[in-house]
């Protein structure tokens, strides 16, 4: 069976429904949601491991913050037939400041998070850089202390790279779910 012709299969089940399509929809992509959030929480926890080398601001990016700030949403709209997902780093959670310690299953994700993940421009200390309002142009005032550069942190798209390897395990997981709701659905509705 195709994905088109199963697909079709469950849009016309769908619409067979009286009552509940809607509700039988977020579930399934709620699923998959917390599937997508699993596999990330998974790769960043083997993957970034707190081996010193990921630093921002002097502070070691540790997994388990960045792992525990993988969060979803899936906001209700009042459109008819759409819904918006979306799944990642710090979504629908509150930023904290770096020295909290950030839990799973939280409402709060760590701020520099977004550091360990898509990187850093090359950083140094001694001098700070501002826009300035009349000429438009970046401007740089020394602090006093020595200019010394700290480097960069280098990307590291594993939340990119995660969604694309799992994009069909996590489709069939939704179209899974998705039928056996509206199996259900039927089944108390012959009742």
């Amino acid at each position: 069976m195709s994905s088109i012709n199963g697909m079709d299969r469950l849009i016309d089940a769908l619409i067979g429904l009286e009552t509940g399509a809607n509700r039988i929809i977020r579930k399934a992509i709620r699923s998959g949601q917390d599937d997508l959030e699993d596999q990330i929480e998974a790769r960043i926890r083997s993957e970034l491991r707190a081996d010193g080398q990921r630093k921002v601001d002097g502070t070691v990016i540790h997994p388990g913050g960045l792992e525990a700030s993988i969060g979803s949403t899936m906001p209700r709209t009042s459109r008819g037939g759409q819904i918006n997902a979306k799944t990642g780093l710090g979504v629908g959670r509150e930023q904290v400041h770096g020295s909290v310690q950030v839990t799973k299953g939280g409402k709060q994700a760590v701020s520099y998070g977004h550091f360990g993940i898509i990187g850093t421009a090359t950083r140094q200390t001694g001098a700070r850089s501002r826009k300035n309002q009349k000429t438009g142009k970046r401007v740089r005032s020394k602090t006093g202390k020595a200019i010394q550069n700290r480097g960069r942190v280098g990307p590291h798209p594993v939340i990119a790279a995660v969604a694309a390897a799992s994009q069909a395990t996590i489709e069939t997981k939704i179209m899974n779910v998705a039928y056996d709701e509206v199996t259900l659905a039927w089944r108390r509705a012959a009742e």
